[in-house]
């Protein structure tokens, strides 16, 4: 688990500290990210650093902090959704600051609505696609399998991992 974590973090990591770091896989590619990491700390956009520290800050005091004391005064369990909640204030404090023309900061822009036309898959990224794929195919199966171990050990389940 602690190594998906850490696979997660340094594919978002780039994007926390506003770096345009190449992509990268295959063997060693966690040790070339974060060298172009330290190599272009510098040039990290404090704007974009800013916003995701505040992000952070926020879903992390909500849960940790507020949540359970609005439980511990409340005689029902109020679900806050912190994740609606900071991207509604993200949105907000870059659309009313111009936080994409003054500092750079990326923004995802329009997003269309409906489904999509269907279209060709590319062929052209399909053995690029591949090999992470299979990575993400393992570490997902491990996670499943072993929140069934920990299920099947609370309710006294039978499980099979070959299924």
């Amino acid at each position: 688990m602690v190594a998906a974590a850490i696979h997660v973090f340094a594919a978002q990591i780039d994007d926390i500290l506003g770096l345009a770091i190449p992509k990268s896989s295959g063997p060693g590619y966690l040790f070339r990210r974060a060298f172009d990491l330290v190599v272009r700390l510098p040039e990290t956009n404090a704007a974009t650093f800013a916003i995701s520290a505040g992000a952070m800050l926020i879903l992390y005091f909500g849960k940790e902090f507020f949540s359970p004391m609005v439980d511990r005064l409340l005689p029902v369990k109020v679900p806050i959704p912190y994740e609606l909640i900071v991207t509604v204030i993200a949105t907000a404090v870059c659309f009313f600051f111009d936080l994409d023309s003054t500092y750079s900061v990326p923004i995802v822009g329009e997003i269309p609505t409906g489904l999509a036309p269907p279209s060709v898959p590319r062929m052209d990224i399909f053995f690029d696609c591949l090999a992470n794929s299979i990575g993400i195919a393992i570490v997902t199966i491990a996670i499943h399998i072993s929140m069934a171990k920990m299920l099947a050990r609370k309710k006294n389940y039978e499980i099979d991992e070959s299924q």
